[in-house]
């Protein structure tokens, strides 16, 4: 949500919202996964669980698309939504509070009817491309935005 406050109120160039914020993230990002990849790596290999250069392509190439360890998962949030900041940015500063408000309660109904509970009457859709964490910047945005009584 911070993402959203500090970051959709400004309007950026492209290329140089990719250089300046993207590249910042991605490069250590790739150093960092690559630590991992080498640990596991090593330690496959140690414990001779690692028997040939294909299974040890396999695990570099299955670590780099599904994430070298677990609490690297930020990362690859993060990395999509800053994909979309610049033409999220541009919608939310063209949209009226309304509007924005419209897409904020589509998005919580869709991510509250995408949870794994069961439901008699849940529909049978998939909603996964419109609930995510692409909602949470623009959430943050709105309640940066809004005035509240004190």
């Amino acid at each position: 949500m911070l993402t959203g406050a500090l970051l959709l109120p400004k309007e950026y160039e492209l290329g140089f919202f990719l250089k300046k914020r993207f590249l910042r993230i991605v490069i250590p990002f790739l150093f960092w996964s690559l630590i991992y990849i080498t640990y596991h790596l090593g330690q496959d290999i140690y414990h001779g669980e690692m028997k040939s250069l294909s299974q040890a392509i396999d695990l570099i190439l299955t670590e780099l698309s599904q994430g070298a360890d677990y609490h690297l998962w930020y990362i690859y949030m993060i990395i999509g939504i800053y994909l979309f900041i610049p033409v999220i940015g541009k919608w939310v500063r063209a949209s009226t509070e309304k509007e924005i408000l419209y897409f904020l309660v589509i998005w919580l109904i869709t991510t509250f009817l995408n949870l794994p509970i069961p439901m008699k009457y849940k529909p049978d859709f998939n909603l996964v491309y419109f609930t995510g964490y692409i909602g949470y910047p623009i959430l943050g945005y709105y309640l940066s935005k809004k005035e509240f009584i004190t």
